[in-house]
């Protein structure tokens, strides 16, 4: 129960660290791809940042409106956020499905809290 409590109270400064973090490396990296002159790799991982902010936002929205998330999924859904940055080749793949756990735990929180 105390990890519990730990993990609800600090989900913000973990978001914000790996918006901070992912921000760094995605311009440190640059452009990436086979064909740079065409300049489509630059839309494949343009979309990331602002995705972020959206994660962050509404996960901040949660909290202040005292809307119990799934633990499990946020669990999942930080991890394979952990793992689009460390693992770069397949970046978009792990950030799509973790977007996708993402949307689902928002969607079931707010059906559950609207349901009582």
């Amino acid at each position: 129960m105390k990890y519990l409590a730990f993990f609800i109270k600090f989900i913000f400064l973990f978001l914000i660290s790996y918006f901070v973090i992912g921000t760094i490396i995605i311009n440190i990296t640059g452009e990436t791809g086979i064909n740079k002159t065409v300049g489509w790799a630059w839309d494949l991982t343009s979309f990331i940042i602002p995705l972020s902010l959206i994660y962050f936002s509404t996960y901040s929205a949660l909290v202040l409106m005292k809307i119990k998330t799934n633990m499990l999924s946020s669990i999942l859904s930080i991890l394979l956020l952990l793992f689009s940055v460390l693992f770069k080749n397949y970046i978009t793949v792990f950030f799509l499905i973790s977007f996708l756990i993402f949307l689902s735990n928002v969607i079931f929180s707010i059906y559950l809290k609207f349901k009582k």
